[in-house]
């Protein structure tokens, strides 16, 4: 129930749940109330480690890895004390938090592909829109910083889920900038900026977003800001400096780009990298014009590496006939977050006309603002030299998307989770081309819990391996590899229910962090037995990285994989079918998707299942 309440001056949403009442303006006060993330006992964790583990495992491996693991409870008596301390030590937030922000800072390796999922937005309504790449910008623009404004003045209503608050801590760190330091990377705030960074052409412009009372500026003022910008960056298409796109340097390992940003800064460019690292987001006005949806899904999570500024948490892209984007740096936030986002912002957009954008012909009250660059001979170097080895990193990576008509509501309307379906289809497609069993990761969002992040849900069961080879063998019948995939997808509900509850991998990472320490404080200490099992790496080798980020506001998500011989699986469970973004280093994403699309054949024919098609007819 939904009701709106005066109050002064102001008009306060209030939700009702259960029996008590929310303002809206309290949000980060829900918050506080909420229960802090578990720290288990480690007997508990190391027996759902074991019964995750074993399908992976011949009996004989298992029995050294439950060998192992009893030696381990008692060698983890100190780390788990440690972690103990630093659960007593922060009240206010959680004992996972600091290892949290230490694994993507400290994090070494390029941004894009490694660290930077992509969204990609449903289409606008508007057709005349989406062949104005202004218009389009101006509108998406607009209701970004209509969010914006939402959390610099605390008016967000609270995430639930059903009748359950979840944290709200992500959005405080939504707009932030990444700062690029040997060893350990910084995070800057940016929520309170009031503009925003253009990136057009490899030009880069900075236009106000909000005014200097704080209000969001109108559509037709930010399209003839927009307009300005691509007229004067088409002028400089042609130009020396558009072949050395400084924005390059973003993607490239952190420490050489550290080691960049200290020499721009040394050669006159401190005000250039103030305001585009001050700035709320970037908005990347790009010139190629994609042909597909999984064109654009390339664009997006890699590109060429020009247009783009890796360091920002939100570049908002957006391409010259309708599609459009977010691609996320993720050190601070996670995919539930961005979805809150891209809903509100899609709305707001989708809400305006073209016509009520350009058709008023208002001028630009603020002149061009340019950023300029000054670079040297030698910082030409290094960005031609970081564009070349950009080149050579990306043409790896291989990325097929694959559009089908199993919704969720076809799913569901067999008494079936859509998540699990999907999951155990990952792991029939796999074994098809593999014959092997791998460890599946599935994100679990724990906001639930105070400052909560995510858990692990490990998809592979004895249960899901039973029914996959159930499934291949023909001499069993179809209502036995029916019942046995009911009881596969019945355990993987039960496994997502046990990471809500703190159960799941991140209780073993923070004794492995703990561990790590003592080697590098502890004279003589080794790493436990335990963490150097085989099986352990077996375990938390990622060889099917999936996450399952649902809207009906975006089109696709991705990410890329985590390993080399490894996929990376978005994908999102929406009313009328499930689009799956497929990535791999090994240009075998074509490869998974055949796979992937003929096991749902299968699974249609093999169980007489509806598609979301069927079903409207």
């Amino acid at each position: 129930m939904r009701t709106l309440y005066r109050v002064g001056k102001k008009n306060v949403h209030k939700r009702f749940l259960g029996k008590r009442f929310y303002s809206f303006t309290q949000t980060h006060k829900i918050t506080t109330s909420l229960p802090r993330l578990p720290l288990p006992e480690v007997k508990e964790t190391l027996d759902f480690y074991l019964s995750r583990v074993a399908p992976l495992l011949t009996p004989e491996q298992f029995a050294t890895t439950e060998a192992n693991a009893k030696n381990f409870l008692k060698d983890s008596k100190p780390l788990q004390a440690y972690l103990q301390e630093i659960d007593r030590r922060t009240p206010k937030s959680s004992w996972m938090a600091g290892y949290w922000n230490s694994m993507y800072l400290q994090l070494r390796d390029p941004l894009p592909i490694n660290v930077s999922p992509i969204f990609v937005f449903k289409k606008d309504p508007d057709e005349v829109k989406n062949n104005n790449q202004a218009a389009l910008a101006s509108s998406l623009l607009f209701g970004a910083g209509k969010f914006a404004k939402k959390i610099q003045i605390n008016n967000l209503s609270p995430d639930l889920e059903k009748n359950t608050p979840l944290d709200m801590t992500q959005y405080n760190q939504l707009f932030v900038t990444r700062i690029p330091q040997t060893t350990r990377d910084t995070i800057t705030n940016t929520t309170n900026a009031r503009h925003v960074t253009v990136i057009c052409q490899d030009n880069y412009y900075k236009i106000q977003l909000l005014d200097s009372r704080g209000r969001v500026r109108e559509p037709s003022r930010l399209y003839a800001d927009i307009s300005n910008i691509i007229s004067d960056a088409e002028s400089k298409r042609f130009r020396e400096e558009s072949l050395y796109p400084v924005g390059i340097l973003t993607a490239r390992n952190r420490d050489d780009w550290a080691i960049s940003r200290k020499i721009l800064l040394s050669e006159g460019n401190i005000l250039a990298l103030e305001d585009l690292e001050s700035s709320l987001l970037v908005l990347n006005l790009d010139l190629s014009v994609p042909r597909s949806l999984e064109d654009f899904s390339k664009m997006l999570l890699h590109s060429d590496g020009s247009n783009r500024w890796f360091d920002k948490s939100i570049q908002l892209v957006v391409s010259p006939n309708g599609y459009s984007g977010i691609v996320m740096e993720h050190s601070s936030f996670d995919g539930h977050t961005m979805l809150r986002f891209m809903n509100e912002v899609y709305k707001e957009s989708s809400e305006l006309s073209t016509q009520s954008i350009i058709g008023t012909h208002v001028a630009s009250l603020h002149e061009l603002q340019k950023i300029e660059f000054f670079l040297s001979p030698a910082l030409r170097k290094v960005i031609f030299s970081a564009k070349e080895e950009y080149f050579s990193f990306v043409r790896l990576v291989d990325t097929s998307v694959f559009v089908n008509d199993y919704g969720k509501n076809a799913i569901a309307a067999v008494k079936m989770s859509p998540d699990a379906f999907v999951q155990m289809a990952f792991q029939l497609a796999y074994y098809r081309l593999y014959k092997q069993f791998v460890s599946v990761y599935e994100s679990s969002s724990m906001k639930h819990f105070l400052h909560g992040r995510t858990e692990t849900v490990r998809s592979v069961t004895l249960e899901s391996k039973e029914f996959v080879l159930k499934f291949y063998d023909p001499e069993i019948s179809k209502e036995e590899k029916l019942a046995s995939f009911r009881k596969a997808l019945e355990k993987h509900v039960s496994l997502v229910n046990d990471t809500k509850l703190g159960k799941g991998d991140r209780h073993l990472q923070g004794l492995l962090w703990t561990a790590k320490l003592q080697v590098q404080s502890v004279s003589g200490y080794e790493i436990p037995e335990f963490f150097t099992d085989p099986a352990y790496s077996l375990f938390t080798q990622n060889i099917l990285s999936t996450s399952n980020c649902s809207s009906e506001s975006i089109q696709i998500f991705g990410f890329g994989p985590v390993i080399g011989e490894g996929f990376g699986l978005g994908y999102s469970t929406l009313a009328n079918t499930i689009p799956i973004n497929i990535t791999s280093f090994e240009q075998k994403a074509p490869l998974f998707k055949k796979s992937l699309k003929q096991t749902f054949i299968d699974l249609k024919e093999t169980f007489g299942l509806k598609t979301s098609h069927d079903i409207r007819k």
